[in-house]
C-alpha cells in the first residue's frame, strides 16, 4: 500500500500539471471578424463634390460630374460646393475636410469588386494624385449596380496615406515621361558667338526658325541707338501686323519686351530706310555686333520662335574666332499643368511657311516616230516633250515613264531641257508623269509643281521593221 501510493501520485502529476497550466494560461480564442460594410444604396446615388470651381484643374471633374448626372438624372444627382467662396469654405471646414474631396452617399473612401479586381479608392485631393476620372466613373457605376461599399476605417486611413504618395506620384511620373517623349523629343544643335556664354546648361532659350514663318527675322546689329537699330540684312515689315523685338542691351542683358514702331516697308543696308525703330527706349542702346530677333505677333507665325532647354555648350573654332556650339531640347512650360490636371499628348504641329505655287509644265505629250542612229540604222522612238514651267527659281523637271511591262524609268531634265527620247520602245501603252522643281524664296525649301500625266500607245510599223530587216541582211552579206 505504501509503495503503491507514490506510484499513484507519480501517474497523476502530469494530469494535474496540464490542468493547472490550462487554468493559468487559458485557451486563445480567435477574434471574430466584423461583417463587411453593407453596400451603398444604389437606388439613388448622391455625389457631393467639395471643389474650387475657379481652378482649371477642376474643370474636367466638373464636366464628368455633369455627364454622370445627365446620363441618369433619376438615379444620380451631383452637388458641387465651391470652397473658393467664404460660405463654401466655412461649410468645408465644418465638414472636417482639409482638401478637395468627393463623397458618394457620404463616403469619401469606397471599395468595389472582388478578388484581384477589388479596388479601394479615396477621392481626396485633385484627380491624378490618389484617383483618376476613370476611378470616379467606375465607382458611380458600381454604386448603381449595388456593388459599392464604404471602406472600413483602418483600410480607408491606409489608402489616404499611401495613395497620395505612391499611386498618385507614379501617375504623375508616368504623365511626365509620356509628355516629355511626345512634346519635348525635338533637339537642335547650332553655333553662335559670344552670346553662347549666356546659355548655361539648364537655361531656357528662344530660337527663331526662319523656315517656320517664311520671314527672315534674325541677324546682327550694325548700328544702334536708344530706340533704333540697323539690321545687317533686308527685313520687310508687312502692313497690319505687329512685331516684337529681342536684343541685348549695353550691360549684356536680354530685352525681349520691345515693340517695333516703324511703319510697314523694307529696311536694311543700301535701302532708303535702314533703321528700325522700337519702344520703349533702352539706356545705353543695344550692343553693336550682337544678335537681334524680330518676331511677328501674328498667330499664324507664332511657331517661328520656340523655347528650348540647353543641354550642353562646347567651344568650337580656331584661336581668336571662338564659336560656341549649343545643344538643346524642346521645352514646353505647359506640360506641368497637363501633368497635374490631365494628359493631352498631342505632338506639336509643324508650322510650314507660306510657299509659292510652282506652275506645272504644259503641253506634255508622247510622240511616236523614227530616229536614225549614227550607223544609219533607223529605229522606232518615243519622244516625251513639254513646255517647261515658268517658275522663276526653277531647277529641273522630273519625268517618270512607265512601260507596258510595268517598268518605270525616272529621268531628271535639268533647266533648259524639255525633251527625252526612248529608242526601240515596247509595243503597248506608255504613261509619262512630269513635275517641275524649284527653290523657295528663302532658299531653304525645295518646292514642286502638281504632276501632269499623259498616255500614249506605241503601234507596230511594218515599214520600219522591213527597212531594219534589209539593213541587217546587207550587213550579214558584207561579213560573208
Amino acid at each position: 500500500m505504501i509503495e503503491a501510493y507514490p506510484r499513484a501520485l507519480h501517474r497523476a502529476a502530469p494530469i494535474a500539471l496540464i490542468v493547472i497550466i490550462g487554468l493559468i494560461g487559458g485557451c486563445e480564442r480567435k477574434a471574430q471578424q466584423p461583417p463587411p460594410p453593407e453596400p451603398i444604396d444604389g437606388s439613388h446615388v448622391q455625389i457631393s463634390a467639395w471643389l474650387r470651381t475657379t481652378s482649371p484643374c477642376q474643370q474636367g471633374t466638373i464636366e464628368l460630374l455633369r455627364d454622370l448626372e445627365d446620363a441618369m438624372p433619376a438615379r444620380v444627382s451631383a452637388r458641387i460646393i465651391d470652397i473658393s467662396t467664404a460660405e463654401g469654405r466655412e461649410r468645408w471646414q465644418e465638414h472636417g475636410l482639409d482638401a478637395v474631396a468627393i463623397e458618394i452617399n457620404g463616403n469619401i473612401t469606397v471599395t468595389w469588386g472582388e478578388g484581384d479586381s477589388r479596388r479601394t479608392v479615396s477621392f481626396m485631393h485633385p484627380p491624378g494624385f490618389a484617383w483618376t476620372h476613370e476611378d470616379l466613373r467606375a465607382a458611380v457605376e458600381a454604386a448603381l449596380e449595388g456593388e459599392l461599399r464604404p471602406a472600413d476605417p483602418a483600410e480607408a486611413e491606409g489608402v489616404r496615406l499611401m495613395d497620395v504618395s505612391v499611386r498618385g506620384q507614379s501617375i504623375r511620373v508616368g504623365r511626365a515621361i509620356i509628355l516629355g517623349g511626345v512634346l519635348e523629343a525635338d533637339s537642335v544643335t547650332f553655333q553662335t558667338k559670344l552670346e553662347g556664354l549666356r546659355a548655361a546648361p539648364g537655361a531656357v532659350i528662344k530660337i527663331h526658325d526662319p523656315s517656320a514663318s517664311g520671314l527672315v527675322a534674325g541677324g546682327r546689329i550694325v548700328d544702334s541707338g536708344t530706340d533704333y537699330f540697323a539690321p545687317d540684312r533686308e527685313v520687310t515689315l508687312e502692313a497690319g501686323k505687329s512685331y516684337s523685338l529681342t536684343v541685348l542691351d549695353s550691360a549684356g542683358g536680354v530685352r525681349d519686351d520691345l515693340t517695333v514702331t516703324s511703319a510697314a516697308g523694307s529696311y536694311g543696308p543700301d535701302l532708303p530706310a535702314s533703321l528700325i525703330e522700337f519702344s520703349p527706349s533702352i539706356p545705353g542702346s543695344p550692343l553693336p555686333g550682337s544678335v537681334w530677333l524680330l518676331q511677328s505677333d501674328d498667330p499664324d507665325e507664332a511657331g517661328a520662335t520656340t523655347l528650348w532647354r540647353v543641354v550642353s555648350i562646347q567651344e568650337k573654332g580656331k584661336r581668336g574666332e571662338t564659336d560656341y556650339q549649343i545643344e538643346a531640347l524642346r521645352h514646353d512650360p505647359g506640360k506641368y499643368a497637363q501633368i497635374e490636371s490631365g494628359i493631352d499628348a498631342t505632338p506639336y504641329p509643324v508650322p510650314l511657311p507660306d510657299q509659292e505655287a510652282v506652275p506645272a509644265p504644259t503641253d506634255v505629250a508622247l510622240i511616236q516616230g523614227w530616229k536614225t542612229l549614227p550607223d544609219g540604222t533607223r529605229v522606232q522612238a518615243l519622244t516625251l516633250t513639254f513646255t517647261p514651267s515658268t517658275y522663276a527659281r526653277l531647277t529641273h523637271h522630273k519625268a517618270l515613264i512607265s512601260s507596258p511591262a510595268g517598268e518605270t524609268e525616272v529621268h531628271v531634265l535639268q533647266r533648259g531641257l524639255s525633251t527625252f527620247t526612248l529608242l526601240s520602245p515596247q509595243l503597248g501603252e506608255y504613261t509619262a508623269v512630269v513635275e517641275a522643281y524649284g527653290t523657295s524664296r528663302d532658299g531653304l525649301s525645295i518646292l514642286k509643281s502638281p504632276p501632269v500625266s499623259v498616255i500614249a500607245e506605241v503601234l507596230a510599223s511594218p515599214e520600219g521593221l522591213e527597212r531594219n530587216a534589209c539593213k541587217m541582211l546587207a550587213r550579214l552579206n558584207e561579213q560573208v
